[in-house]
């Protein structure tokens, strides 16, 4: 299943990535996907950090 998840998350971020380097003045040749994906993961990194939904605490 995680390979499944990370694949799509790739593959959305690539398309993301395309779409906004079109839209961008100036047109970049390409947008990294890594700063993409930065964007889905840090607001999620200090979830985990927290420890998810608080489960361990009641």
């Amino acid at each position: 299943m995680s390979v499944l998840i990370s694949a799509c998350t790739l593959l959305v971020a690539h398309l993301l990535a395309q779409m906004v380097a079109l839209a961008l003045p100036g047109r970049p040749s390409a947008l990294p996907v890594g700063a993409v994906t930065a964007l889905f993961g840090a607001p999620y990194f200090p979830f985990l950090i927290r420890g998810g939904r608080q489960s361990r605490e009641a």
